[in-house]
């Protein structure tokens, strides 16, 4: 229903961003003195405020585009129908539209340049960390083989069916193993090794602890939010069952006819059907694979430092 199709878009947006590791990775650049406080609270402001001018934005737009076709507003769908055919639409219609039009375009390319650098820097930074030989290699030419490797993984979803391995690693593989991540990563501070000593850590950095209120973060709210943020995804999976795909796009009566479907008016010519039970076990295993990671490189290390001790 409409109430679910809400909770689903709400769970996605609040889980993109949660344990990319890309602020993590950024800060290891600064300075010891560096103010990580100030520095995290001004990220905050400028994400939550770039946030709601392009929720504004879009919403203005989709809604526009919701009133001139009839169509419901539940209906339109995100991803690159929004970006290419309903803004594009709107944009269209305004005065000067080439212009907009360009500046639109120019602005998603600066877009997928930011979230580029941000998430490559952050694999960059891990594999570095792990493979030590990496660092006396110039980082261009690291960069440029990840981005290589990135490249050729990325082909099949230039195909046919791109778009449905792209649903399928976009919306369905990364939800779940995100937020685990980002719980066992504050548990790991915030509760083993511990509140006090990462204060402690901070006013060495920044010459005074963090008031209550971060401490009351870490330690209650972030799980407590996080918990919240896995169970509501848990429940809408259960109410929506398999996910849905879009079958056929840009369909008429004829189309409709031919697969035996029922003639009816469908404004957004979209006829939708449920994954398959392979697709759904996939989603398992990716999810399943991703999670399992994290205590897989527990016991190794632990296994590994244990090994030493002994070995001494």
């Amino acid at each position: 229903g409409i109430n679910a199709e809400y909770g689903k878009q709400w769970y996605q947006r609040r889980v993109r961003g949660i344990a990319f590791g890309s602020v993590v990775a950024y800060s290891s650049y600064n300075k010891r003195d560096n103010n990580c406080i100030r520095d995290g609270v001004i990220v905050t402001l400028i994400n939550c405020g770039t946030s709601i001018f392009g929720g504004f934005v879009i919403f203005s737009l989709l809604g526009y585009r919701a009133h001139k076709t009839g169509v419901s507003f539940e209906d339109l769908k995100s991803g690159p129908g929004l970006a290419f055919v309903a803004i594009t639409d709107a944009i269209s219609e305004m005065s000067v539209g080439p212009l907009w039009s360009v500046l639109f375009f120019f602005m998603l390319f600066l877009l997928g340049l930011d979230s580029q650098f941000g998430m490559l820097e952050s694999l960059l930074t891990s594999v570095k960390d792990e493979i030590p030989v990496l660092n006396r290699m110039r980082k261009e030419f690291v960069s440029g083989g990840i981005c290589l490797v990135l490249c050729l993984l990325a082909i099949p979803m230039s195909f046919q069916g791109g778009l449905y391995i792209v649903d399928l690693l976009d919306n369905w593989s990364l939800s779940y193993p995100l937020l685990i991540v980002a719980f066992l990563e504050l548990a790991a501070v915030a509760w083993v090794y511990g509140v006090k000593k990462f204060s402690l850590d901070v006013k060495d950095m920044t010459g005074y602890e963090p008031n209550y209120y971060f401490k009351a973060c870490w330690l209650v709210i972030c799980p407590l939010v996080i918990g919240v943020l896995i169970l509501s995804g848990i429940i809408l999976s259960i109410i929506e069952g398999y996910p849905l795909y879009d079958k056929f796009v840009g369909c008429n009566n004829d189309l409709l006819e031919d697969q035996g479907l029922p003639l009816e008016a469908n404004p957004t010519w979209v006829v939708k059907d449920r994954y398959p039970a392979a697709f759904v076990a996939i989603i398992v295993l990716l999810n399943a694979l991703s999670c399992f990671l994290v205590p897989g490189y527990f016991l190794y290390y632990y296994r590994k430092t244990i090994a030493g001790l002994f070995g001494r």
